[in-house]
Parts: structure tokens; C-alpha cells; sequence
């Protein structure tokens, strides 16, 4: 006898769903959408409304993954965001596996605003039409008309960028800090990561991990101090994992940071940190790229939308001083 997961048996129940709802629409369908919680699918709309004004969704259904995607470039060409979000996919044949749609992301935002919190939500589109229904399943039973905007192809520019940091904080800390660098006046967070090379084995260093900002006459900074693995990969090149946390983080004195080498240290626009964690929940994974010059590169922020297959990733470019340029 085959004993199935919880999860297992939801997926099964849901698919029999979607194909019982696919019966029931009215001409032929481009495709059919069916995300069974609405409360994740919120969130990604939540943030693009923050960081977007129109965004293009790709629909997939491969053996790797089925449900939505999004890869889109800032209008100042500072940051690109990227998501992905499991759901299940119906297309009208085996054959097509992707399907795109673009909409405004407020008038989207304002769907959601209007829900009345039902778990599951259906996105549907007919062929031939340049609208979307977007349907809620529950008591009551909602059912929106949104309409699409011309799509224009958009590449792929999911790079595999090689990382040699990375750091985790909570969403809230990071959230926390965010503010504090605007309320204090100041349009950039820097991000410095240093460690103590003269201590302890070769696989394991004091580091620091400082956040910071300043405006023209005054400065701020919060300060993590960590022991921290080192490991090497498969081409010799160092990596190191930086956890902040102020429950179990060491005690800092001021004057041994002076002593620690700088890895890594950038400036950062705050505001699109604050539009990209809007929504953000638990940890917050951060991947730092270093030039071949040992200059640093793009920041990679990675949030968890609920199953292992969905998340939201921002990929933010460093300020570049008048000096530098």
C-alpha cells in the first residue's frame, strides 16, 4: 500500500479542481491559472506594485517548474527583479509549456485590496481577448475583469553571477535598519563586510558585518560581529557565510573594527531595498559579488515565498561616488 504526504494529497485534490474549473469556462482559454494561496501570490503583487508601474508575467509549465515568473529591469537600469511562484498551470494542450501577460501593477494591487481574504485565487485568460479574470474561491465568490497591456519580450537576465559572500538577517533587522537610514536622512546604505585574518584556525575568522550611512555632516552605523566558517570551492576561491544575529552575536569594542580587513564594502539605494522588503517575511539570504579587480559588485537579495521553488530576488548595482567615476 502507497501512503501518500499531506502535500501530496493537496496537489492531487487542487489539480482535480483546476480541471473541473477548466471544464466550466466559456470558449477556448489561453491559459488557466490556480494558486492556492492567495496570501503568497499578495505579497509578489504587493512588492512590483512598490517597485514597478507595469510588469510582464511569464506563465510555465516544464517538468522543473510550473506557475509564474517575473525578470524585470528598473526604469533607472539600477536593479532587476526577479521572482518565481509555484501555482498550477492549465494550458488548452500538452504541447505549450509558456504563456506571457503584462498588467499595471496598481490596478493588479487594487484586485487584492478588494478580496475579502479567500485562500485561493484562479487568474484566467481566453483566447483572442486582451483581458484577465482574475476569480476568488470562497464565500463570497469574486470574479474580476483586468485588462492586459501590450507585452514586449523580455530576455532572460537571470546571470550566474559567482559570489564570494554571503549573509543572512532577518527580514525585520534588515527592515529595522532601512528605516533608520531614512529617517535619518540619508539615501544610501552602505554595506561593509571585514574580517580578522591574525585569529583562529584557517577555517573559521572573527568578521563584522556593518551597516551604515551618513549624510553631509553626520553618520550612522550598526555593527554585527560573528565567528564565521571559511571554506574554499572547487577553484580555490574563498567563502565565507556571514549569519547576523543579535541573540548570539560576540560583544564589539570600537577600536578592534580598526583591525579587521575590509572584504567588501558598497553603497546601496535604500529605497529599493525598503519597496523590495515590503512584504518580506523571516530571513533574508544576501549574495555579494566581487569584481576580478577586487572591486564590489551587484547585491543579490533573496526572500522565500513559501515552498522551496518560490521567491523573490532583487539584483541591485552599487552607487558609484562622483570620485569613482
Amino acid at each position: 500500500m502507497t501512503t501518500r504526504s499531506i502535500d501530496e494529497v493537496a496537489a492531487i485534490i487542487q489539480d482535480k479542481n483546476l480541471r473541473k474549473r477548466a471544464k466550466t469556462v466559456h470558449g477556448e482559454y489561453k491559459f488557466l491559472i490556480s494558486f492556492p494561496s492567495s496570501e503568497t501570490l499578495e505579497a509578489l503583487v504587493t512588492t512590483l506594485k512598490h517597485m514597478l508601474n507595469d510588469v510582464t508575467f511569464e506563465v510555465v509549465k516544464t517538468a522543473k517548474f510550473q506557475g509564474i515568473r517575473t525578470d524585470m529591469l528598473h526604469g533607472n537600469h539600477v536593479c532587476v527583479f526577479k521572482s518565481m511562484l509555484s501555482a498550477l498551470v492549465k494550458f488548452p494542450d500538452e504541447k505549450t509549456e509558456k504563456a506571457t501577460f503584462t498588467v499595471n501593477t496598481e490596478s493588479l494591487k487594487n484586485i487584492f485590496n478588494t478580496l475579502n481574504g479567500n485562500p485561493s485565487v484562479d487568474i484566467l485568460m481566453l483566447k483572442g481577448e486582451d483581458e484577465l479574470r482574475v476569480c476568488s474561491y470562497g464565500s463570497p465568490y469574486e470574479s474580476f475583469v483586468l485588462r492586459t497591456l501590450v507585452t514586449r519580450k523580455v530576455p532572460d537576465r537571470l546571470l550566474d553571477m559567482e559570489t564570494e559572500y554571503s549573509l543572512f538577517l532577518t527580514s525585520e533587522e534588515l527592515k529595522r535598519f532601512c528605516s533608520s537610514v531614512s529617517r535619518f536622512g540619508a539615501d544610501d546604505l552602505q554595506l561593509e563586510l571585514r574580517s580578522r585574518m591574525d585569529d583562529g584556525p584557517d577555517d573559521m575568522k572573527t568578521t563584522y558585518t556593518i551597516l551604515k550611512c551618513a549624510t553631509d555632516a553626520n553618520s550612522y552605523s550598526s555593527i554585527y560581529k560573528q565567528k564565521t566558517p571559511v571554506t574554499t570551492d572547487a577553484n580555490s576561491k574563498t567563502k565565507m557565510q556571514f549569519v547576523c544575529n543579535p541573540l548570539t552575536d560576540c560583544e564589539v569594542t570600537p577600536n578592534e573594527i580598526e583591525k579587521a580587513k575590509i572584504l567588501y564594502s558598497a553603497k546601496f539605494r535604500v529605497a529599493h531595498i525598503q519597496n523590495f522588503l515590503v512584504k518580506a517575511k523571516g530571513r533574508v539570504y544576501v549574495a555579494l559579488n566581487q569584481q576580478e579587480d577586487g572591486s564590489p559588485g551587484p547585491i543579490i537579495f533573496h526572500v522565500g515565498l513559501g515552498d522551496e521553488s518560490s521567491y523573490m530576488r532583487l539584483v541591485q548595482a552599487p552607487q558609484i561616488d562622483d570620485d569613482d567615476e
